[in-house]
């Protein structure tokens, strides 16, 4: 097998390194992106939450949708049975005066990860 002369082999190494440094670039930029989306959909969801008036609501909608807890932890949490928190849930969503649901937020959310 040839020996590439080191210019050669230089050129190589560079070239090697400038696509290295320009796929990190691209990942990061990305990355950061994604960041971003997701902290604005964490406001969002915030705010959304914080709109509900009713202190029960607000901690049950928290607990799915910023710390995605199960139903069942949330249910044993709150001393709910399961099917007693999916109506609070729902009662709680209808409380909601906002045309955006969180579960559009959800599921974007899940997208994103």
């Amino acid at each position: 097998m040839a020996m590439l002369s080191p210019p050669i082999l230089l050129v190589i190494v560079t070239i090697y390194w400038e696509l290295s440094i320009f796929n990190l670039h691209y990942f990061y930029s990305s990355t950061n992106d994604d960041i971003d989306k997701l902290v604005d959909l964490k406001r969002e969801i915030i705010t959304v939450i914080q709109s509900v008036k009713e202190p029960e609501y607000q901690l049950l909608l928290e607990l799915r949708y910023l710390r995605y807890e199960s139903w069942e932890d949330i249910a044993e949490k709150m001393n709910y049975s399961w099917r007693n928190i999916h109506y609070l849930h729902a009662k709680a969503l209808k409380a909601i005066n906002l045309n955006i649901s969180l579960h559009s937020f959800a599921h974007n959310i899940r997208r994103i990860i």
